[in-house]
């Protein structure tokens, strides 16, 4: 019966033989890549060898490791100071990663050390007596850059953990499902002064470009010296491409004793005294307070056992301090891993008709399309009761599956009476989680904001000028490629004696999905989708048959 049903479900077999690949893993959950760039001048090898606490040439007799590498800008000459021979066992960590770039390599904690990298190749170099080399511009045809990946480790030890605490094989399977066709949305990585973080995806669910927008997003606690660099990458086995319209950064000016957010809308918010609700129960009542009145990444799901209501609900109550008018909710908040397969399962039932599908969707407008999302509870809604009825406020933008996004909504008080204010929030079952909610009445302060320039940007290792190419709206940087990075260095915003500086970085584009259109084009369940909360109740369909 079991393999009867795997047979059935060529998918679920397919994850169960990754699961038991990583499992064997379970002891080296540590990943590091490479990138490699064919193109070397001074200003990208200054980008790099900053990154990397060890730095090797390689020339066609051998490796040396080298220190205090320079370009001189004039003469175009590489100088360095050779310090011997590298070790066999580093070069090893190496020579298992070389040509995979972009890859995922696995590294044992003790070596983890051994994965900060930097590479130079060269045709021939000559150690001069004093221990220095000095090698033409010419001559150099390639570097490359080992690094740790934080991001994906965590990633990987997190899947470990469930296997360790014994998790019933239903809920392992599910998780397991979820991690292998999460979001692969652009995601940005900021540069923390070691190595990249991921700290965002961007245009989640925009998968039109009628359905492009300007996604906000606040670099929290950036604290180092140096001038802010970012990543926006197109990650591995990814089923998207995607379209870039605009990036820029803006430093915001402002009182330590405040936080900065940012609306849907691109306006600046100061929060200065956020209170936690003083009720937080879901449809089936269970008591969600503890969960979501402090940051600390235990997020509950909008996965209720409740069936009275095709969408989820989490009702919260506010005090309200007397005098108020206007406040701002804040929501911390994220699309489940859970979601990226919902989704991808719902576009599997277009079948080989996948393609003529798309063109008639094409013909429906954005008012259209966010209509039927906000409907099927892919999009967290936000409603607030007024002279005891309930109206709807807004609706949050999909957020993705990658870290945790702070929302701000500002709220009218107008028509809402007594000392508690009343919020539902709405979403498709086990689509969204939550980690934290507040509301915060104090009046905005005012912001000193500067534009901050683009210093320097290169897309897959080449020299592109931005500026210049996102002057035009029709003009797109595509990602399409796995691993396809466009990375960015900003001019040094000036400190303000006083002030707290926050940056908060915006862009624009749209994404288009791939799938390879097989398969029987399920026309009876499709037409179920017209109906409101449908996408929920497969959701609930889809977890009850992977816990079968």
């Amino acid at each position: 019966m079991i393999l009867r049903k795997l047979r059935k479900n060529h998918k679920i077999v397919s994850i169960l033989v990754l699961s038991i690949f990583i499992f064997s893993q379970w002891g080296c959950t540590n990943i590091y890549r490479i990138e490699t760039y064919e193109k070397v001048n001074p200003r990208n090898y200054n980008l790099w060898i900053g990154l990397s606490k060890y730095q090797y040439v390689q020339y066609k007799d051998g490796i040396k490791e080298i220190e205090g590498g320079s370009f001189n800008t004039e003469t175009g000459e590489f100088t360095s100071k050779v310090l011997g021979e590298v070790n066999p066992d580093w070069n090893y960590v190496y020579q298992k990663a070389e040509g995979r770039e972009g890859k995922l390599n696995r590294v044992s904690k003790k070596d983890i050390d051994k994965v900060e990298q930097f590479h130079l190749f060269a045709k021939n170099i000559e150690v001069q007596q004093d221990c220095t080399i000095v090698i033409p511009q010419s001559d150099i045809y390639k570097m490359s850059r080992m690094y740790y990946d934080a991001a994906e480790s965590k990633k990987q030890k997190k899947l470990a953990l469930w296997f360790g605490l014994g998790i019933p094989s239903g809920a392992i399977l599910a998780f397991i499902i979820a991690l292998a066709i999460a979001c692969n949305c652009p995601h940005v990585y900021v540069y923390n002064g070691q190595d990249f973080e991921m700290q965002t995806a961007l245009f989640a669910g925009s998968i039109h470009p009628s359905l492009e927008r300007r996604d906000y997003f606040v670099i929290q606690n950036y604290e180092s010296e140096e001038a802010l660099r970012i990543q926006i990458r197109n990650e591995e086995k990814t089923k998207e491409t995607q379209y870039l319209n605009d990036v820029r950064l803006k430093a915001v000016y402002h009182e330590d004793n405040v936080a900065v957010r940012i609306d849907k809308q691109g306006i600046l918010h100061t929060i200065s005294n956020p209170m936690t609700p003083v009720v937080a129960k879901s449809l089936d009542f269970v008591d969600a307070l503890s969960m979501i009145n402090q940051k600390d990444e235990k997020a509950i799901s909008f996965a209720m056992k409740s069936d009275q209501n095709d969408l989820n609900e989490f009702n919260l109550e506010f005090f309200r301090p007397k005098g108020t008018n206007s406040a701002k909710l804040l929501l911390d908040a994220r699309n489940t891993d859970w979601s990226g397969y919902v989704v991808d399962e719902f576009f599997n039932l277009f079948g080989k008709e996948q393609e003529k599908v798309s063109k008639q969707f094409d013909r429906t407008s954005k008012e259209q399309k966010l209509k039927w999302q906000k409907e099927q509870g892919l999009l967290l809604s936000v409603y607030v009761k007024r002279d005891g009825k309930w109206q709807f406020e807004d609706y949050l933008d999909m957020a993705g599956t990658g870290n945790l996004r702070e929302f701000v909504l500002p709220i009218d008080l107008n028509g809402i009476k007594g000392g508690r204010i009343e919020v539902k929030l709405k979403a498709g079952f086990n689509l969204w989680e939550l980690d934290y909610a507040a509301i915060d009445f104090s009046e905005n302060q005012d912001l000193e904001v500067r534009e901050v320039a683009i210093d320097h940007a290169m897309f897959n290792g080449e020299e592109t000028n931005l500026q210049a190419s996102f002057k035009d709206e029709n003009e797109y940087l595509v990602l399409e490629k796995n691993g396809d990075v466009l990375d960015l260095q900003f001019k040094q915003a000036p400190k303000q004696e006083g002030k707290k500086l926050t940056y908060v970085l915006s862009s624009k584009g749209y994404l288009k999905k791939h799938h390879d259109g097989s398969g029987k084009f399920n026309k009876s369940k499709l037409l179920s989708f017209a109906k409101k909360g449908a996408m929920s109740r497969f959701s609930r369909e889809l977890i009850q048959m992977v816990n079968k």
